[in-house]
């Protein structure tokens, strides 16, 4: 039984070595899907609260630009794709309904595996620097992400110059 604890060790040592090599925007997209519950759908939604973080926090580290939907990041579109081939989320496309007008093409889930789970239960979310913008994510987890896009269209006005749907979307007054 002993050999079965330092194997453990041994994997936990593994994964925190793993965990400081992620980047806080790799780091920041383990804690989203750990506060939707494991899994995300649509890559839109996993965009716009990055770009929240970054505008009221700047931990994220990357640069957003104007782009069909609103706020994108070419280094985002990276860290998924990163965290995909490291096995810590699985990402799988599904065909959207047609009756769907704000997108077009494919949508993506994103779901933590095993490897994912364990290892954002290594991010220390005790630490305020954690702690205070991860209650941001929880909170905004639970908006549809239409609400997200009108929020940040209002809220950050020119970040949807480029938006193919701005005009779809419903004004809402400045929260």
């Amino acid at each position: 039984m002993k050999w079965l604890n330092v194997i453990k060790r041994k994997k936990d040592r593994d994964m925190e070595t793993e965990i400081k090599k992620l980047k806080p925007v790799e780091l920041w997209i383990l804690l989203i899907l750990k506060a939707a519950g494991g899994e995300v759908c649509c890559k839109t939604k996993i965009m716009k609260i990055l770009f929240l973080l970054e505008i009221v926090y700047g931990i994220i580290g990357v640069k957003f630009e104007p782009y069909n939907y609103g706020p994108w990041s070419k280094d985002v579109d990276d860290a998924l794709r990163r965290l995909v081939e490291l096995g810590l989320i699985e990402e799988r496309e599904l065909q959207k309904p047609p009756e769907g007008p704000e997108h077009t093409g494919l949508m993506y889930v994103y779901r933590l595996t095993e490897k994912g789970r364990r290892a954002v239960e290594k991010i220390p979310l005790k630490d305020p620097k954690w702690r205070l913008p991860y209650a941001d994510v929880v909170f905004f987890v639970g908006w549809d992400v239409r609400d997200l896009m009108e929020y940040i269209y209002v809220n950050y006005p020119e970040y949807a110059v480029n938006s193919v749907i701005k005009d779809k979307l419903a004004r809402k007054p400045a929260v």
